[in-house]
């Protein structure tokens, strides 16, 4: 008896679990409440590894799917700037064509008026009608030739 009563339970006493004898079986002293077999505890902790590989996966998968959308979408917004500033460059360069066509239809007139300002300078009085159907012909000469270049 111990020196506190009869009641106190020793270590080891007769009173500790299963009346002071251990089992026949040892897994059954050490596994968890509820299980009886080794091979249950694996099985969770596997199904559990499982289960978050699975929802680590899904996380993968869905990160990669926003990523790719956000990326398409930028794609697509920098193909419709590069269409723009090519239809821009299209404009421009259409433009400037036709301002280099126009200055050089003006410089042609220009050129085609002095030359025969001199011209009809340099020709008597009688000779002038003839300088006017000279004049006349190099006109419909430099129209035909605006027409087909």
């Amino acid at each position: 008896m111990s020196a506190r009563g009869r009641k106190t339970r020793l270590i080891g006493s007769s009173t500790s679990s299963y009346g002071g004898h251990s089992s026949s079986r040892p897994a059954a002293d050490c596994s968890p409440v509820g299980t009886r077999s080794a091979r249950r505890p694996q099985a969770a902790i596997a199904a559990a590894e499982e289960s978050a590989s699975r929802a680590a996966a899904s996380e993968r998968a869905g990160v990669r799917a926003e990523a790719e959308a956000r990326l398409q979408q930028e794609l697509e917004a920098i193909r419709r700037e590069a269409d723009e500033a090519r239809r821009a460059q299209l404009q421009a360069q259409h433009e400037a064509e036709q301002a280099r066509d126009a200055a050089l239809r003006e410089a042609r007139a220009a050129a085609e008026q002095m030359a025969a300002g001199r011209f009809d300078a340099a020709l008597p009085a009688g000779g002038r009608s003839a300088a006017a159907a000279r004049r006349s012909r190099t006109a419909r000469v430099a129209a035909a030739l605006e027409a087909c270049c």
